[in-house]
């Protein structure tokens, strides 16, 4: 007669651990002989077996049909059970897992709704939940901008980076169960200066002689408006002279220079 028991262990998940949607159990069963059942018991009572036939037997439980609001609990109970083809069995040591199926709260703050911006605009996101936040996602429609782990939830947004448009923008946050939650969308408007001003010097005259002080003169416009020009010599990489406001003249002071061909341009 066999009267050895199976071995046989849960190896996910772990006791204290907190469960949501469907929960995967993990087990690991043997027997000198032949296994008949690999099975999961809780309290409060369900019976689950598994459909497997090699180890490890996995036994799949959908939490949210036995969430506290239907039956009057949050936590569960659970061991595996392991039996034999004569009759023997063998059980692990309780578990006890914590069942949250509850998402958590979510907006998304920036500039207030409908507003038109440009350059970098930071993101915030407000949430709550009863285990905590593990992350929070930002998106514009449904591209990914960033992810942050932790709070404040934050994410500095480059506006630069797409084309001048409307967007709805949204945050998805994920607490520590793996339950998540999208924000109502804010939409805001990019409008971006990607427009180059025009420039072109006026004085003095391409292959002009020049000697002592010189006025340089350029014109410049912008749909956005000009902020300053800038005068340069040759590969020079700083200007010899600026000008914020029209007329935009720069002094250039030939008598430091050299005897020969220079080339001017504005910027």
């Amino acid at each position: 007669n066999d009267k050895n028991p199976p071995a046989v262990s849960l190896l996910s998940p772990k006791d204290g651990d907190t469960a949501s949607g469907v929960v995967t159990f993990t087990i690991e069963a043997s027997d000198n002989q032949k296994l008949a059942s690999v099975e999961v018991f809780t309290l409060p009572l369900m019976v689950l077996t598994s459909s497997g036939t090699v180890s490890p037997f996995t036994v799949r439980w959908d939490s949210t049909d036995s969430t506290k609001s239907a039956y009057g609990f949050d936590t569960i109970t659970a061991l595996a059970a392991a039996r034999d083809v004569a009759g023997n069995t063998a059980t692990t040591s309780p578990i006890t897992l914590r069942i949250d199926n509850a998402p958590p709260a979510v907006s998304l703050s920036a500039v207030p709704e409908g507003t038109t911006v440009s350059g970098t605009v930071t993101l915030a996101a407000s949430t709550t939940d009863n285990l905590g936040i593990a992350k929070v996602e930002f998106y514009r429609g449904t591209v990914l901008l960033g992810t942050d782990a932790d709070a404040p939830y934050v994410f500095v947004w480059n506006t630069a980076g797409v084309a001048n448009g409307t967007f709805a923008l949204t945050a998805k946050a994920y607490d520590r169960a793996g339950n998540n939650a999208i924000s109502a969308p804010l939409t805001l408007t990019v409008s971006n200066d990607k427009t180059l001003p025009s420039v072109s010097l006026t004085s003095p005259r391409a292959s002009s002689t020049v000697k002592g002080v010189v006025t340089v003169a350029a014109t410049a416009s912008d749909n956005a408006g000009v902020t300053r020009v800038e005068f340069y010599t040759d590969a020079d990489l700083a200007p010899f002279a600026a000008d914020a406001s029209a007329p935009y003249e720069g002094i250039w002071d030939t008598r430091a220079a050299t005897t020969t061909t220079h080339s001017l341009r504005a910027k």
